[in-house]
């Protein structure tokens, strides 16, 4: 469980998270410049006290009405209400110096200085991987998904998402169907989600998982929040995977995230002619590691994984048909009932996995 906001036992500790969240009530401040001013006057309460001559002697230079709005003082008043509607939802505020605050996210540029969460698990982890992609999945991007989370939840891999429709909903989805734990990150308020689609979905993540988001309550719902988000996305995992991701897809910026902050970046082949791909395949270009199957990701970052079952329920009918024995396309068609683009897509990751080889006659072999 999250630390409660504001411990009763701690009036100390209590004024110091309200600075920290007045500090974020100066919007043109930002968490660089907040980094910047913790650096130089260590607390959020000292850098309220700071001089004009003090704050503006800082390099690199506030902006003048960020000054300005440090020598006014706190607005305590709003950082209360922050604390009245964290509680009311049973949320949880954690600020930069608190130690339940992720050390990974300590490690990224432009750390947080707060962050809004609410669920039922810590954030830190040692095995999460982020699951991005398109918002606009085709059957092959929606199934990869799937059957990659099926196993990394099952096997006690974190997976981390955006909350996003398309591969974000879809992962979320599938850890929570396998018992297994999710993390949302929001580029919205806990309280700017609603209650119908994603919102839910949210419901149910934080029921048994946890969501996340740096913005205050009530804040305004901006583009680029979404576009930010991302390096939170990446800076809580130790490996971000596309799934399926069109040239310009939001998912190749957490992708690019994740090169900074060295994490383990790895995407998913498609149909070489589909645009729905393109980003994939210009990362593995770049030299992104291949996932063609959940093992490429236990291989990638040297993680021991559980045996495979042979009657693992996961498996899609393609698989378990090869198991028993060899079959042409034109057999799996008929015997397995697979709409032929996602048989074929299929296949290909079958084969580049290493899990099926092509036999002579266009037949397709299990390989053990």
């Amino acid at each position: 469980m999250f630390a409660p906001v504001l411990p009763t036992n701690s009036d100390s500790s209590a004024s110091t998270r309200l600075h920290w969240l007045a500090l974020t009530r100066i919007e043109s401040l930002g968490s660089v410049r907040c980094q910047v001013l913790i650096e130089r006057f260590k607390t959020p309460q000292n850098a309220f006290r700071a001089t004009r001559e003090e704050l503006s002697s800082l390099s690199p230079a506030l902006p003048h009405e960020s000054v300005d709005a440090l020598l006014e003082g706190p607005d305590l008043l709003w950082a209360r209400r922050q604390v009245s509607q964290a509680e009311a939802i049973g949320a949880s505020i954690i600020c930069w110096d608190d130690p339940d605050y992720p050390p990974p996210l300590r490690e990224i540029p432009s750390p947080p200085p707060v962050l809004f969460a609410q669920g039922v698990l810590g954030l830190p982890h040692s095995r999460a991987v982020a699951v991005v992609g398109t918002r606009n999945p085709s059957v092959l991007g929606e199934s990869t998904t799937r059957r990659l989370c099926q196993d990394w939840a099952r096997n006690g891999i974190r997976i981390v998402s955006g909350l996003a429709r398309g591969i974000d909903e879809t992962a979320h989805r599938t850890a929570l169907e396998q018992g297994g734990e999710t993390v949302a990150v929001l580029g919205c308020p806990l309280d700017g989600l609603g209650t119908s689609g994603r919102g839910r979905l949210a419901q149910q993540i934080a029921a048994a998982g946890a969501i996340l988001t740096e913005h205050a309550f009530g804040a305004p719902v901006k583009p680029g929040n979404f576009v930010r988000r991302n390096r939170l996305i990446s800076g809580l995992s130790q490996a971000v995977v596309v799934v399926e991701a069109p040239m310009g897809s939001g998912a190749l910026i957490t992708a690019r995230n994740a090169l900074e902050q060295n994490r383990e970046l790895l995407a998913c082949p498609g149909p070489a002619d589909a645009p729905g791909f393109a980003g994939c395949f210009s990362l593995l270009r770049q030299g992104a590691g291949l996932c063609a199957h959940p093992d490429d990701l236990w291989t990638a970052m040297g993680w021991k994984a559980r045996p495979p079952q042979e009657d693992d329920p996961s498996e899609s009918p393609v698989v378990k048909l090869l198991r028993r024995h060899d079959a042409t396309l034109e057999e799996l068609i008929l015997e397995t009932q697979t709409p032929i683009a996602l048989l074929q897509g299929e296949l290909v990751l079958l084969e580049l996995s290493g899990r099926i080889a092509r036999m002579g006659g266009s037949r397709f072999r299990f390989l053990p």
